[in-house]
């Protein structure tokens, strides 16, 4: 499964994509993604999507579809999100040998150049909304994010594992 998904081809992209009866152009354009793996795929009705096929074993895929659920949710409470399209399945994910994936709309936007503090505000209000409603449900699949979880953790696999070298191991402790 994750040899698969190291070697995604724009063929099985594409077919992917029309499995829930989306028709592709053939026009498949991989993205910059950190982890996973994305591609701009363009439909016969001149739509484009943005594909995310999500690396094998990082999520479950309850986790993804609470995720996809909370992205409707902020799309409903009138935040500016971009929610995963039904496949065509009846769901917002399906799989491909094994590898999740969605489909999103392309949607257009733009970096400021300067974050003045009106704008720093307005993000703040949007940061508060969208904490409010994440807290409205519980989001059960979802990883906490915690002390313990992201720095202590992973820094004990890095001790113990010899990927920090042994004169410097007390710096971390």
């Amino acid at each position: 499964m994750t040899a698969s998904f190291f070697s995604l081809t724009p063929d099985r992209v594409l077919d992917a994509v029309e499995i829930g009866g989306l028709r592709c152009t053939g026009r498949c354009l991989p993205l910059r993604a950190f982890e996973n793996r994305v591609y701009e795929v363009e439909l016969e009705d001149q739509r484009r999507l943005v594909v995310k096929f999500y690396r094998p074993g990082r999520w479950s895929r309850e986790t993804i579809l609470d995720e996809h659920a909370f992205l409707a949710e902020l799309a409903a409470a009138e935040l500016p999100t971009v929610p995963p399209l039904d496949l065509g399945t009846g769901s917002t994910l399906a799989d491909v040998e094994g590898i999740f994936y969605a489909a999103f709309p392309k949607v257009r936007g733009r970096i400021l150049d300067e974050l003045d503090d009106e704008r720093l505000r307005r993000i703040g209000r949007l940061i508060g909304r969208v904490h409010a409603v994440g807290a409205a449900r519980d989001a059960p699949h979802r990883p906490r994010v915690t002390v313990e979880r992201y720095v202590t953790e992973p820094l004990e696999i890095l001790l113990t594992g010899g990927f920090i070298p042994a004169p410097l191991t007390g710096r971390y402790r």
